[in-house]
């Protein structure tokens, strides 16, 4: 079933190393972009990257995955400011779904920012209601690192 993924990962990793020869600080420079934007406004395959290049450089997984986890959470943590920059310039209407998720949960609810989408809302929405920067950050690193530590675990075993 997972071998599809395995797949993937290889095939999507492979046009990249033939588009462009990568050492391995560049490729911890595109593991740092990729994490980056995809936490930001746009969605990219940050795992699929990730686990390319943990895969190419096995020994080098600690650095990977805290690259990762640095350029994720600070992808968020910009759309986390967008969303607090909004809040004082102008009114928008914010999706029920995310409001009543951030009214139920309040910060914790940041645990949830690795889910494709839903996390990039929770996130804007949460820095447009000026939750606490700090303890929104804690949340959001929490929750990024937990579920890039369970991908390269279950990619290494």
């Amino acid at each position: 079933m997972v071998d599809w993924f395995y797949t993937w990962v290889y095939t999507f990793g492979s046009a990249l190393t033939t588009a462009l020869p990568l050492s391995q600080n560049m490729a911890l420079c595109t593991v740092f972009i990729v994490a980056f934007v995809a936490a930001s406004v746009l969605s990219l395959p940050s795992e699929v990257v990730l686990l390319y290049w943990v895969a190419q450089y096995p020994d080098a997984w600690r650095l990977f995955l805290f690259v990762a986890i640095v350029g994720n959470v600070l992808g968020a943590l910009s759309t986390f400011a967008l969303g607090w920059w909004l809040s004082a310039r102008r009114s928008i209407i914010l999706k029920d779904k995310v409001r009543r998720i951030l009214s139920r949960w309040g910060a914790f609810a940041l645990l949830l920012s690795p889910i494709p989408l839903l996390g990039d809302a929770l996130v804007f929405t949460a820095g447009y209601l000026r939750f606490s920067v700090v303890l929104s950050a804690l949340l959001i690193t929490l929750g990024k690192t937990l579920r890039y530590c369970v991908l390269i675990v279950a990619w290494l075993h």
